[in-house]
């Protein structure tokens, strides 16, 4: 059953994702110059979107792989997820890569040959949202069937502690580190209970940390000493995911306007930075002269034409009765079994009759 609170969710975060990425794309490039309190609204997003992403994933993980005793209940459906995955992320990083190659749409970082070949250890931006998850589905069940799930939540937040604290700026980049530093987050989703009555109580203390928490992180933490900081930055990443999902899931079970969002979500974040880093050139077309303005029609931009794209693509059909869609983001779900290695040391694939 589908709950309609996690498409909102995930509504409203990729749509932050958006909003900071364009900011970001404002800021770096020096389009409309620099705007009051830009960078603090991009450190207000920064400081928990993210983290309540992978919560988000890890919640949704436990309720479709895993039983109540964190077992993996489909292996063969998880493989192929893990199998779409990979090619969902090696498919828009080398398009990226290529992209930045031979048409430098933005002044932001320069992307070369070399950085096609260490995609597999080091993301390019935005995708290592992708490298760390199929980390995680590769981590996860291993982990699991040795220790119980608490005890491992609880390893990965001294992981993620430590990175906050100590990781080397040189190392931030690679795929490694962003997954130490957010392990901790989905494993909090897995840990999630599925039906939570809300306590009124609580809910006001939360909100008060919550709204303590955005302040610190709005005021870009500039009142604290640098190693209380950096401990602000995870309370504030922690406090502030775990507020929200309580919240949506509170008040917003319903279906909204985030919801068409959340469901096209994956359309929106690996297609978005094709569409806002170039959007420079685009707003100097349409005559758009206010930061607020020219923001305004990027972030409409990254987010409706995804969406458009995601649901053309389902009813244009292509080879055999798969879509675009299907080509683009799962080529693999008409497998209906699939054995690396079977008795005779073998790949075996069986495909579903009823399309091929």
């Amino acid at each position: 059953m589908r709950e309609e609170w996690v498409d909102n969710i995930k509504g409203m975060a990729i749509l932050l994702v958006v909003i900071g990425h364009v900011i970001d794309g404002f800021e770096l490039n020096g389009i409309y110059g620099s705007a009051k309190y830009a960078w603090n609204t991009i450190d207000l997003i920064y400081s928990f979107h993210m983290p309540l992403f992978f919560m988000i994933s890890g919640y949704l993980y436990r309720k479709v792989y895993l039983s109540d005793e964190y077992q993996i209940k489909d292996t063969n459906k998880y493989k192929l997820h893990v199998i779409n995955l990979v090619y969902i992320y090696l498919l828009f990083s080398i398009i990226k890569v290529l992209l930045k190659i031979f048409w430098p749409y933005d002044f932001i970082k320069t992307i070369t040959g070399k950085d096609l070949i260490l995609i597999l250890i080091k993301p390019i931006v935005p995708y290592w949202y992708l490298w760390v998850i199929i980390c995680l589905y590769l981590f996860i069940p291993f982990c699991i069937a040795k220790i119980k799930m608490v005890y491992l939540a609880t390893f990965l937040f001294v992981i993620s502690l430590l990175c906050y604290l100590l990781l080397p700026k040189a190392i931030s980049e690679y795929g490694f580190a962003y997954a130490a530093m957010y392990g901790f987050f989905f494993a909090m989703g897995i840990l999630k209970k599925r039906t939570e009555h809300l306590n009124i109580y609580r809910f006001l203390l939360e909100s008060v940390i919550f709204v303590l928490c955005a302040g610190c992180a709005f005021s870009r933490y500039i009142f604290l000493p640098s190693i209380l900081s950096k401990i602000a930055k995870i309370v504030c990443a922690i406090v502030c995911s775990d507020y929200i999902v309580n919240v949506f899931r509170a008040f917003f079970d319903k279906s909204c306007g985030f919801g068409v969002f959340g469901k096209h979500s994956l359309e929106i974040f690996t297609i978005h930075m094709f569409i806002t880093r170039p959007i420079g050139s685009v707003l100097k077309l349409l005559h758009i002269k206010t930061y607020f303005g020219g923001a305004l029609v990027a972030t409409l931009l990254g987010i409706l034409l995804p969406v458009v794209f995601g649901v053309v693509s389902k009813k244009v059909r292509l080879y055999k009765n798969r879509t675009l869609y299907d080509m683009v983001y799962c080529p693999f779900k008409h497998i209906l079994w699939l054995e690396f290695f079977n008795q005779r040391g073998k790949v075996k694939i069986i495909f579903n009759e009823k399309h091929d």
